[in-house]
């Protein structure tokens, strides 16, 4: 029996696969999107989070790949109406050790957890989804999209808001689909201020 399988190879997914496997325990990643996504998706990481890839092992590969977050200046109409950081930079101490907003884009930061966690001998299984789950006292029966059923003594669902694990289990979430209206756009380089528009 496979102790732990987890569904979704997001920064989730893989913090918890990396986690797991430096302590020993044998753990399966499944992943339903065949390839990797390069959207960035989130990328401000906080000092929490820097404070945990530390302990992953990561952190310098992390603050490498990234920047400080970039002043953000809003506008109204072609008017600046307000240009300021998220947060004031602050110097490292005991305490808070890496105090500052950083900025990675998520794909980045999925490389880098998922390089730690083929070291420590995982694999990211790309093209296989959950289909089912049943669970008893002992653990969990797990159907997978490439015919397998997998019995595992824990099932984490790190998948987001589109999986399909919580109807399996008998779960709904609460909330809906973002607003339409939605478009992407060609954004700044990192190191370049964000832009912010709105309209009365």
């Amino acid at each position: 029996m496979t102790d732990v399988l987890i569904v979704g190879a997001g920064p989730t997914g893989l913090t918890l696969g990396i986690d797991l496997r430096r302590s020993g325990v044998d753990v399966r990643l499944i992943e339903r999107l065949p390839e990797r996504v390069f959207a960035s998706k989130g990328k401000g990481l906080q000092p929490r989070t820097l404070e945990v890839f530390d302990t992953l092992g990561i952190i310098d590969e992390v603050m490498a790949a990234s920047s400080d977050y970039p002043v953000i200046r809003a506008y109204a109409g072609d008017r600046v109406v307000r240009e300021q950081r998220m947060s004031e930079l602050s110097a490292p101490t005991s305490e808070v050790p890496y105090p500052n907003l950083r900025m990675l884009p998520q794909w980045r930061t999925e490389d880098i957890l998922a390089e730690r966690f083929a070291a420590l001998g995982g694999d990211i299984e790309r093209g296989v989804a959950l289909e089912r789950l049943a669970q008893d006292e002992s653990g969990v029966t797990a159907g997978l999209s490439t015919g397998e059923t997998l019995r595992v003594a824990w099932l984490v669902g790190a998948d987001g808001g589109h999986s399909t694990r919580p109807p399996a289990g008998g779960l709904r979430l609460r909330g809906g689909p973002p607003p339409p209206g939605r478009l992407p756009i060609a954004g700044p380089p990192a190191r370049r201020p964000h832009r912010i528009w709105w309209h009365d």
